[in-house]
């Protein structure tokens, strides 16, 4: 396996090639946050949400590393984001059982239960199957 530095390195050269390739900038965010970096982790998963604004697993990633480095009022913005984001690509999408399940575990960061009981109910109506997988997620936290 490789050393965190050498890891950086590849990604920093890869980026120097393409300063909007996804994958290294994902990859960098995820050493920095492994290592306790949050800050350059913040910039790298923030470079990704504004080359592709609806890689929602890189919202959550940006949100985490907020909240890692204790600038919640930042992380409770970045959520509330989220949230928009997810119920903008539900309207549009009412079976978008992907976008439902990520809407669930955002209430659930932001503790709102019975937001996350609803989205569960609405997955539910649409696929049972997929609603038990969500519900196993869910208590596997």
């Amino acid at each position: 396996m490789q050393d965190i530095d050498s890891i950086i390195a590849t990604c920093k050269k890869e980026l120097n090639r393409n300063p909007e390739d996804m994958e290294a900038l994902d990859e960098l965010g995820h050493v920095y946050m492994h290592s306790g970096q949050y800050e350059k982790a913040i910039e790298s998963f923030q470079r990704i949400v504004n080359i592709s604004p609806d890689k929602i697993e890189a919202w959550f990633l940006l949100y985490a590393a907020h909240r890692e480095k204790g600038q919640d009022t930042e992380g409770a913005k970045i959520l509330q984001s989220i949230v928009d984001n997810l119920m903008d690509a539900v309207s549009e999408d009412p079976e978008d059982l992907e976008s439902w399940s990520d809407l669930g575990f955002a209430y659930l960061e932001k503790g709102q239960k019975d937001k996350v009981k609803e989205v569960y109910e609405h997955l539910k109506s649409i696929d049972v199957h997929y609603a038990d997988n969500f519900k196993q997620r869910l208590s596997d936290l």
